[in-house]
């Protein structure tokens, strides 16, 4: 809301590392301060370097070592960006929450389609991503193995794409709800799953929205 990226350091101090609180187009290459933006998501690359999902562009941006706020990848004006992960390749995953797919970028290209075919009911379980429908994907983490986790809000899921490109489920049984607690998770009721993150031990933390509740999946299924 103050279209800023600010940063916590470890004395508790705050500060902001980009965006000037306003709203103005640019392109290329701007000082992180000067630049306007809209930040929904955050994540760093391979080298350590910051990614800045911009709802304002659509974009995704990059900062510098400079200090400057480079424009990687402009989306299509119907795009509506919610969620930013890098695979253990150095890939940029981001979940287009409009158009219902979870693309991927590398070496600055075009965004190419990872999973999702557009439509709004879900379908493809086990079958590749590519064909499988997701309902306004918001949230993405990866695994230690390399699996790509998706919040699939709308259809009440968290769904898998296993690193064959094979999408199965893994939360949720597709019907909004609030149920299943200590059983597996594939069982469970979700409504409106967002965020998803793992910690270290290979737990899978889902905010369940809908349901004003942060859930856990473990290793085993267990929700």
């Amino acid at each position: 809301g103050n279209r800023r990226v600010r940063r916590v350091d470890a004395q508790g101090r705050i500060s902001t590392l980009a965006g000037d609180g306003k709203e103005q187009s640019w392109s290329g290459r701007r000082p992180a301060y000067q630049a306007s933006l809209k930040p929904v998501d955050l994540a760093l690359d391979l080298q350590g370097r910051l990614l800045v999902l911009d709802e304002l562009g659509p974009r995704l941006l990059r900062l510098e070592t400079d200090s400057t706020l480079t424009v990687l990848v402009q989306f299509d004006p119907g795009s509506q960006l919610k969620a930013l992960s890098v695979d253990p390749q150095g890939r940029i995953l981001v979940a287009d929450y409009a158009q219902r797919r979870v693309v991927v970028l590398q070496d600055q290209a075009s965004p190419l389609p990872l999973a999702g075919n557009g439509l709004l009911r879900a379908s493809g379980e086990g079958g590749p991503a590519l064909n499988a429908s997701l309902y306004q994907p918001f949230g993405l983490a990866y695994d230690t193995r390399g699996n790509l986790y998706i919040a699939d809000r709308r259809n009440h899921l968290v769904r898998r794409v296993r690193a064959d490109g094979i999408i199965e489920r893994v939360a949720g049984t597709g019907m909004p709800g609030f149920g299943g607690e200590g059983g597996s998770a594939r069982l469970a009721l979700l409504n409106q799953p967002a965020g998803l993150a793992f910690d270290t031990q290979g737990n899978l933390y889902i905010a369940d929205s809908g349901n004003h509740r942060v859930r856990t999946l473990s290793p085993d299924g267990t929700i």
